[in-house]
């Protein structure tokens, strides 16, 4: 059902997270534009995504091109989660 849905994300957003933290290279270009829309189109799982945006800020310090949706984002995320949504800002500055 809808709750098993979103543990597989949230299981997905914590694997995304590792992957991001352990050296995601920077300059990754094939998998992750594709990701990214999908990432920001989670509503449901905002606090999770906060996080994952931040672990992937040397990613996305590289490719400037997201950093209006995803400041998009996190200003949306402030008001529901607004201690990740921080963290996120703090990662991207």
């Amino acid at each position: 059902g809808e709750q098993g849905e979103a543990q597989l994300e949230e299981a997905a957003l914590f694997a995304l997270r590792c992957v991001a933290c352990k050296g995601l290279d920077r300059r990754e270009a094939e998998i992750m534009p594709q990701l990214m829309p999908r990432l920001l189109a989670m509503s449901g799982q905002r606090y999770a995504v906060c996080l994952c945006l931040g672990s992937l800020s040397h990613w996305i310090a590289l490719h400037p091109e997201w950093i209006g949706p995803i400041l998009a984002y996190l200003e949306a995320s402030l008001s529901g989660c607004g201690a990740a949504a921080a963290q996120a800002l703090c990662y991207l500055a």
